[in-house]
């Protein structure tokens, strides 16, 4: 099967300006078009100010496929108010490819990286192309457990995994490299659990984005204040 995609960024298009679903793949569908367009991060989403500031994202589309995207930045706003232009990748993956990868999204955004498909381009296309990764992943990555071991005690990992099953939203407040908290995670569960736990791994809290998991840095104390005040469980690591 294909694995549509679309580019939510700030750019003036024919259609619209500031930040919309600025191209897309000619299989997307329009409903699964307008849930990238309520989820995409906009200007200053990114919890990390800094120019690399990165978030790999993953939640599930009413349509039944996952979306897997990164968010990263791409120079500066072309509107001029200051600040870093927001530029996200949406990766629409049907559930076989998803499996066929262990439903681990953090395999799909390899193998994405790998082909080039997540570069920032110079110009942006009318429309973009259909993927078809090819690969697959093992159910576990020893590496990944194994660095993650060496950062967070197993039972703090333990402790994050059930309560981000029991609660609707949880906010992790850490100085633990986000996409390794996160990719760790995944590799303890069960692959069909995987499905259940979206996440982002760098996002701002922002309840059009209703992440089950959410990895701020340490020092984001107002986004936990927003966050808990809306109804998520915040915890420190």
């Amino acid at each position: 099967m294909s694995i549509e995609q679309a580019i939510f960024t700030s750019v003036e298009t024919r259609r619209a300006s500031g930040y919309h679903l600025a191209c897309r793949s000619s299989g997307l569908t329009d409903a699964d078009a307008r849930e990238l367009t309520t989820w995409g991060p906009s200007h200053d989403s990114l919890a990390d100010a800094k120019p690399a500031a990165q978030s790999v994202n993953w939640f599930p589309l009413s349509s039944g496929s996952y979306c897997v995207s990164r968010t990263v930045t791409a120079g500066q706003e072309y509107s001029g108010r200051g600040g870093w232009r927001v530029f996200t990748t949406c990766l629409v993956v049907p559930p076989a490819d998803l499996l066929r990868f262990a439903n681990n999204p953090f395999a799909i955004v390899r193998a994405a990286l790998a082909a080039g498909n997540l570069d920032v381009p110079e110009v942006l296309p009318r429309w973009l192309e259909s993927l078809t990764l090819g690969g697959r992943a093992a159910r576990v990555d020893p590496t990944i457990l194994h660095r993650l071991a060496a950062r967070v005690p197993t039972d703090a990992t333990v402790q994050i995994i059930a309560k981000a099953f029991e609660h609707r939203q949880l906010i992790v407040c850490t100085s633990v490299d986000p996409e390794l908290l996160v990719a760790g995670l995944f590799n303890t569960l069960p692959v069909h659990r995987r499905v259940e736990l979206s996440f982002s791994t760098g996002l701002r809290y922002s309840p059009q984005r209703p992440f089950r998991l959410a990895i701020l840095p340490r020092r984001a104390d107002a986004e936990m204040r927003h966050a808990t005040l809306a109804g998520a469980h915040a915890h420190h690591l």
